[in-house]
């Protein structure tokens, strides 16, 4: 799933938000999660 990031490099995923690297801040970024991660 893709998910957009804010300008503090943050994605959101279920109503939870996760940091992604620096270096992704503004980049398109590909979200993976299973029922045990």
């Amino acid at each position: 799933m893709a998910s957009p990031r804010s300008l503090d490099y943050h994605v959101e995923m279920e109503k939870h938000y996760y940091s992604v690297p620096h270096r992704f801040a503004r980049a398109e970024v590909e979200v993976r999660f299973t029922a045990r991660t």
